[in-house]
């Protein structure tokens, strides 16, 4: 049987891989709880957050740019 942690974990990975990091990071915040020391589990939040992290960098731009 597979448990909700696996299950959460696989979702997040297919809305990753389509591009969906927000709700890929939210199916693997949602079990967090469950297996708070899952080390594959905290690299894909860790690693999702560093992207929105970049993309919201990149949407705010560079105050540089225009000098």
């Amino acid at each position: 049987m597979v448990s909700e942690v696996e299950r959460a974990t696989a979702q997040g990975e297919v809305y990753y891989s389509e591009g969906n990091i927000e709700a890929a990071l939210i199916a693997w915040q949602a079990v967090l709880p469950l297996a708070p020391n899952d080390a594959q589990l905290l690299a894909n939040i860790e690693r999702a957050q560093r992207i929105l992290d970049k993309v919201k960098t990149l949407k705010q731009g560079d105050p540089n740019e225009n000098r």
